[in-house]
């Protein structure tokens, strides 16, 4: 039971931690493309 909890834990970290990598990728994305322009 505590096994199954923690597994399920663990998933929904990681779905939380890929979502915050995609935001930080696009974020960082967006601002190399706003920098490149200024150059």
């Amino acid at each position: 039971m505590l096994y199954g909890k923690f597994t399920d834990y663990l998933k929904e970290k990681l779905q939380n931690e890929e979502i915050l990598v995609g935001y930080i990728n696009e974020a960082l994305e967006q601002y190399f493309v706003d920098h490149n322009n200024e150059l």
